[in-house]
């Protein structure tokens, strides 16, 4: 029996996705605040009633590519047949390298709504706790790290990414792969990740 969708299921995908790429068009064009739920269903074609039953807030709909970015990175981590903690971290390096190169501008305008609105700031920290528990997913399901052990080393993978990627996102400068490759070279310099699995 093929798992692929069906007919029904394919057009509620692509209708989300409408939704999605319209809204995140009158964010970037018109203003977050400026945008509403209206307007995205007017230009979208479809009744408010119809927004509600794919999205329950403009929040939802903005940060939409969490979800799938959270599933990507746990894929990509568990794709690997050997890992160390000191791989993982290159694994973790790798992943964003690409996928912050392919959803930049969608990153960059979550950034700048948020920088206005507290309550998008916060959505954005939980964010990033997610992903360092993608990560430290991985890391217990391996045995490479314990509970806590595996916590800590995770958000210190995590913070050499945001804190190298972060001058990009804003600014444009240094270049991705440079600020990668720094992001790598320190965490291979941080003793615990491979001292982590000695213990």
């Amino acid at each position: 029996m093929s798992g692929a969708p069906g007919l029904r299921e394919r057009k509620k995908q692509r209708l989300r996705e409408t939704l999605e790429d319209v809204g995140v068009a009158l964010f970037a064009a018109k203003g977050y605040d400026a945008t509403t739920v209206e307007d995205i269903t007017d230009a979208a074609d479809v009744s408010t009633r119809t927004f509600f039953r794919y999205f329950e807030t403009k929040d939802q709909l903005l940060f939409a590519d969490h979800p799938r970015r959270l599933a990507a990175l746990s894929t990509a981590l568990q794709g690997h047949d050997k890992l160390s903690v000191v791989t993982i971290a290159d694994a973790v390096v790798d992943f964003f390298t690409v996928n912050l190169a392919q959803t930049a501008d969608r990153f960059r305008l979550e950034l700048r709504i948020a920088t206005d609105h507290r309550g998008l700031r916060a959505t954005l920290y939980k964010h990033q706790s997610d992903l360092v528990d993608v990560v430290a997913d991985e890391l217990r399901r391996r045995r490479l790290a314990r509970s806590l052990e595996a916590q800590m080393i995770a958000s210190a993978i995590m913070v050499a990414v945001r804190e190298m990627a972060m001058p990009w996102l804003v600014n444009g400068q240094p270049d991705l792969d440079t600020q990668m490759a720094e992001a790598r070279d320190r965490l291979h310099r941080l003793g615990p990740l491979h001292e982590a699995h000695d213990s």
